[in-house]
């Protein structure tokens, strides 16, 4: 009788839950509540591209090839003031073909100043431009914020560039730009690098609009296999018109070369 009982309970049990399954009273909410699953996806592709500048044979050839730009009185090319530029400035420990990797103000024909990255390879030197960082004409508050600049190996051993940075223009409002940059290179004789700039987070503030203050990260990652993962991350909205950059795709992104030409 009694385990009559219990084989009765049981059944009822399991009864009651597939009706559970079946008669789900509010399915939309419990999709909702569920993380969101982007799979892994071949046809995202982040490019890689090839510097502005190079290879020269020398930092001192970069500066005359500034120089020859033409441009106001500011210097054409120099490291970074510790007054607006904070953060690792120079590559701490060089790895495969990198030999060297800094950040420099760069004139760029006007009165502002660019944060460039500057690499060093077996080939020789580039430059990849940058943000606005600096006004050499007036006091306009800017700020250059380098999070991360390292080489790191990926699974099988492949060297790679990781480089992170904010740049911020502070009046009349605040405006924070965050880039992931990853650049490779490939080895001797060639040592020529190729890097792919994906837009990581954004920072909108203006005092005179209650609720001014709009934040997104799309936390992007390198992962060992070279790929870089996006997170699924909400819309956007009021995304403000100074910031014409489109935040990149959630899901799994290969980074390709792109062409020559």
């Amino acid at each position: 009788m009694r385990a009559a009982s219990i084989l009765a309970l049981i059944s009822w049990s399991a009864a009651a839950c597939s009706r559970i399954e079946r008669d789900d009273p509010d399915p939309a909410a419990r999709a909702a509540a569920a993380p969101a699953v982007v799979p892994a996806s071949r046809s995202l592709t982040l490019d890689l591209m090839p510097p502005d500048v190079g290879p020269l044979p020398s930092l001192a050839a970069l500066q005359r090839w500034a120089e020859a730009r033409g441009g106001n009185d500011a210097p054409r090319i120099f490291d970074p003031r510790p007054s607006w530029v904070t953060g690792p400035a120079r590559l701490a420990r060089p790895r495969g073909p990198f030999r060297s990797a800094r950040v420099v103000g760069l004139d760029n024909q006007g009165d502002f100043i660019d944060c460039a990255l500057v690499l060093e390879t077996d080939a020789g030197f580039f430059l990849f431009d940058g943000p606005v960082c600096e006004n050499s004409m007036n006091d306009d508050p800017y700020a250059f914020r380098v999070e991360q600049l390292e080489v790191r190996a990926l699974r099988g051993g492949q060297p790679v560039l990781v480089f992170r940075s904010t740049a911020s223009e502070l009046y009349p409002w605040t405006s924070e730009h965050t880039w992931l940059r990853v650049c490779i290179a490939h080895s001797a004789p060639t040592g020529q690098p190729a890097c792919a700039s994906i837009l990581a987070a954004r920072h909108f503030a203006d005092d005179s609009v209650p609720g001014g203050d709009l934040r997104w990260d799309f936390a992007p990652r390198l992962l060992p296999d070279g790929s870089v993962e996006v997170p699924p991350h909400p819309p956007i909205i009021d995304w403000p018109l100074s910031m014409l950059d489109e935040p990149p795709a959630a899901g799994r992104h290969a980074l390709v070369p792109v062409p020559p030409g």
